[in-house]
């Protein structure tokens, strides 16, 4: 069943360098009480992207291989499998980045919640990203490699198709 399976992406590029900065999130912490999922950089640890979801009791999480602590656009794509670990996965302008996983993707039930889905901070308007955001996309299945390197090399502004007329 993929009905929960999703991708999360965009570009981002951060002002400063301390604190937790938000992507997106629809929900208010990053605890395991915490239910629903967030994307941010972890500021206040190693300055990685981070994926996170929850079900309020059980999380698992997705940690990037790389650090970003200067400014400059980078693409990310998120991958989230419900159903399988090596398949969920972080992607840093267009390249598998390596994430490290931990928690049992099986013991997470819904992440489902009454939370907004909020860009640039938490569901309760805290952490907020510190930078610009663009072209934040959300899509309801697992994008392959292929489509991660295609949205990248779209670049964050897209007129219409590379052939014929829009």
């Amino acid at each position: 069943n993929d009905s929960a399976d999703l991708t999360l992406a965009g570009w981002f590029n951060l002002d400063t360098f301390t604190a937790d900065r938000t992507i997106m999130a629809k929900r208010n912490g990053i605890t395991a009480a915490d239910s629903g999922y967030i994307v941010y950089i972890d500021g206040d640890n190693d300055d990685t992207l981070v994926f996170e979801v929850s079900d309020g009791t059980n999380e698992y999480e997705l940690r990037s291989a790389s650090a970003f602590t200067s400014t400059g656009w980078n693409h990310f794509a998120v991958i989230w499998d419900q159903d399988s670990a090596a398949s969920s996965e972080i992607y840093i302008n267009a390249r598998d980045d390596d994430a490290t996983d931990t928690g049992t993707i099986a013991n997470v039930g819904t992440g489902a919640n009454a939370f907004t889905l909020r860009l640039g901070s938490e569901s309760d308007g805290a952490n907020y990203f510190d930078g610009r955001l663009d072209d934040i996309k959300i899509f309801r299945y697992a994008l392959t490699a292929q489509q991660i390197r295609d949205d990248y090399n779209s670049g964050a502004l897209f007129f219409g198709p590379l052939q014929g007329s829009p």
